[in-house]
This record gives structure tokens, sequence and C-alpha cells, in this order.
């Protein structure tokens, strides 16, 4: 039962992604949200006997690490660096201005919510990188699932006005305070060509590179693990803040090897392990939750988010920058890689697309270093 209850919830992600490719309801939340949603209503109308969450548990487990390394090892880091400066330097200011937030945020409400510091640093790693690192910040800092839970409801109810801002009318408002996109260079179209299209490939194919990547996932995964036996003798009482910090430094130093990093395939297979990951956790969910988000915690979650928005907003009007690359430098931290497209077919640009992907993935890796090392700070002050 529990094997056939893990195969299920690795097909159940495709279907959605062609739901959520179809439907336009379903594109606009992203398939994170639905597949989270979709779980919730699989783990409270199986009857009991038919699901067994200690499986389930056992599996997003190994699914945090493996999508991790996936999306990290994709982007060419060092070339985007070099192409992208006003991207780059845009997405800095989103970083320094979560940061900020979460700060301010943490002060105000300190006295008042429990757990703040582990909080704050999920919060910290979901608005510099995206969902993903809500989870690998979860389970680095040995938060509870219910947290998770918590502070995931939280940032989807405090999202939803902000993604329809910007999908309906963050173009026009910035468009007096903010200048006109001037297009990217030469040397940024000549890597938009030279990327490889996954879904080009044939079906065996594309099963070897998937198999492939899953093993590079595991060997990445296995190699700080190894440390700590040779360190302690046992496999027993691992940092899983160490493992993920371990990982994702491992992750960025192999996207510099050009055999790794153009493993087609790698970026698409870790998205979709991802969302398998919050179908896990949709089904770990109980009903009664959804309807009792915290207050506090939105207060807090919001802060956040639209403290970040304002303040990264100043910067950019401070220092000239475009609005297109404003906004998506502040979906690429604030959403995740998926929401990209979206916006950028919103603003009618398709350009901005690649170095908007591009950040986001350096937001992945950021947001793991900055979100644990937020809650670690922030856990000594108190």
């Amino acid at each position: 039962m529990a094997v056939l209850q893990i195969i299920l919830l690795l097909i159940i992600p495709y279907g959605i992604q062609i739901l959520c490719a179809r439907i336009q309801p379903f594109r606009f939340i992203g398939t994170a949200i639905t597949c989270f949603l979709i779980g919730v209503l699989l783990g409270n109308v199986l009857p009991e006997g038919y699901y067994q969450p200690k499986a389930t548990q056992s599996f997003y487990e190994v699914l945090v690490p493996l999508g991790s390394v996936l999306m990290l090892v994709s982007t060419d880091i060092s070339k985007w660096i070099k192409v992208s400066l006003i991207t780059m330097g845009s997405f800095i200011f989103q970083v320094l201005s979560v940061i900020i937030s979460v700060i301010i945020g943490f002060i105000i409400f300190r006295s008042t919510l429990s757990d703040l510091p582990l909080i704050a640093g999920m919060i910290t790693g979901t608005y510099i990188g995206g969902s993903p690192n809500l989870s690998a910040v979860q389970l680095a800092l040995g938060a509870p699932p219910e947290m998770f839970t918590r502070v995931f409801l939280s940032d989807m109810c405090a999202s939803i006005p902000y993604l329809v801002f910007i999908m309906v009318f963050a173009a026009k408002l910035l468009r007096p305070f903010l200048p006109p996109f001037r297009g990217i260079s030469e040397s940024e179209k000549q890597l938009q060509t030279e990327e490889k299209k996954f879904y080009e490939f044939g079906v065996i194919k594309r099963i070897q590179f998937i198999g492939v990547g899953i093993l590079l996932a595991l060997l990445v995964t296995i190699i700080p693990i190894g440390l700590h036996v040779l360190y302690s003798g046992s496999v027993e009482g691992i940092n899983m803040a160490f493992l993920i910090l371990s990982i994702t430094v491992i992750s960025v130093l192999l996207s510099f090897v050009p055999q790794v990093r153009n493993l087609p395939g790698s970026f698409e297979v870790g998205d979709y392990l991802f969302n398998a990951f919050f179908l896990c956790m949709g089904t770990l969910t109980q009903l009664h939750l959804l309807i009792q988000v915290d207050v506090q915690l939105l207060m807090f979650t919001a802060v956040s988010l639209y403290g970040s928005f304002i303040l990264h907003f100043i910067a950019a009007w401070l220092f000239k920058i475009d609005r297109d690359t404003f906004i998506i430098t502040s979906v690429a931290g604030i959403m995740s890689p998926p929401f990209i497209p979206a916006v950028a077919s919103s603003l009618q640009n398709r350009e901005i697309i690649v170095p908007g992907m591009a950040v986001s993935i350096v937001g992945l890796a950021a947001g793991n270093i900055f979100g644990i090392s937020i809650a670690t700070y922030l856990l000594n002050y108190t």
C-alpha cells in the first residue's frame, strides 16, 4: 500500500501540470498551490486505512534535497552575473529588502508570535527564492510539518493580492515612476538561443536524462551525509541545516561544470519533485487548518511581503531600474520560477523571461542560505 501510495504521489502532479497548462484559473494560481489544495482534498476524503501519513512524511523528506539539487545545477550563474548586471542589481535589492522587512516584522511581532525566529527564516527563504525554499528551510531548521502548513497558508493568503496586483495593475501604475524597459543585449539573446529544450527530445532520451539527473542529485545529497558519518561514526543525528546548506553549495559549484549544467531536464524534474512535495504536504494537512489562518502570522507575513516590495520599489526608483526588470525580479523572489513566464506575458515582454528565470534560480540558492542564517541569528538574539 505504501509503495502504491508513493507512486500515486509521483503521478498525480503530472495531471495537475496539464490542468494548470490548459485551464486559466489553475494556471493563474500555479502548480504548487494547486498541488497543495488537491493534496488537502485527497488527505481529507480518503477513508482511514487507505492512506499512510508516515510513508508520505518519509517520502517528502527525500523530495526536498533532490529537487533542490536539480533546480540549482541547471543555471549558468557566472554568465548571467556578467550579462545581466541590471537584473542582478535589482534582485540584490530584492534580497536586502526582504531581510530588512523580516527583521522589522520580527521586532513588531516577537512578543505575540511563538517560534518567530523559525517562521522568520522560512519567510526569508520563501521571499528570496520562492516556495521550494519554504520546504528546504523548514526541513533544515527542524520545524514541524504543522508550522510549514501555517506559514504556507499565510504566504498563500498574502501572495494572492500581490499576484493580482502584479498581473493586472503593476504595469500601468508603475509607469510614471520607473523608466521603460531597454531591451536585452545581444549576448543575452545568444544565451537564450543556446538553451536546450527538454521536451524536444524523444521519450527514451528524456527518461535517460531524468535517470542521470536523479543519480546526480542522490550523489550530491550523499556527500554531506558521508562527511557526517566520517566525523561522528553514525548516520543518526545529522544536522539538517548542515545538509541543506551543503547540498546548496555543492550544487552551485557543480553549476559551473558545463556537462552538469547543460544536462537537459534538470530544472523541469526538480520543479516536478517540488510539486510532488506540495501534494504530499497537502495530504498531511487537516481541512480545518485552511479556515484557521493565524491572524498574527498573516500580519507578519504581509509586513514581510509588502514591506519588501515597497523597499525594493524605492531602490528601483532611486537607481532608475526599469519597470519590467523591477517587476520580474520582485516576482522571481516573492513567487517562484514557474510564475516568470506568466508575468512576462502580462507585461507583453518575452525578453525578460530568461533573465528572470536565471535570478530566480540564484534566489533558490540564496534563499536557503539567508533563510537559515536569519533564523539562526534571531534564535541567538532572543
